[in-house]
């Protein structure tokens, strides 16, 4: 039964891969649902692929720019990457566009999550 479900879901990740690689590599601008963004980029992520991550993550935000758990990931990737500041602007779209997240999970707490303390001086 699990395997069964478990390869469900593998034949459901990668159709989504291949609509939204086919659709890229012709041009075409697709349209996810939320959830197929937030796989993908759990995909991308995961196997390192960050480049593709942000491509696909910035798409999502313009599809769905009140989906504060796109805004995350985008700050996510931003962070493995090192850009801080980046992050930490587009987390501050959060208080615009998703305030309900902003108020439950505030930047210092997100970035905290991450492994980096903002509040203390950076040595770099």
């Amino acid at each position: 039964m699990f395997d069964r479900d478990f390869d469900g879901f593998m034949s459901d990740l990668g159709r989504i891969i291949q609509k939204y690689e086919t659709a890229k590599a012709m041009g075409d601008f697709i349209y996810l649902e939320v959830s197929e963004y937030e796989e993908l980029f759990d995909h991308y992520f995961s196997t390192g692929d960050f480049e593709q991550a942000i491509s696909l993550i910035q798409s999502g935000c313009k599809a769905h720019p009140y989906a504060g758990s796109l805004s995350l990931k985008h700050a996510e990737v931003l962070l493995e990457l090192g850009q801080l500041e980046q992050a930490r602007s587009g987390l501050m779209l959060l208080k615009v566009y998703n305030p309900m997240i902003y108020r439950l999970c505030s930047i210092e707490q997100i970035f905290l999550l991450c492994g980096i303390n903002i509040n203390k001086p950076s040595i770099l």
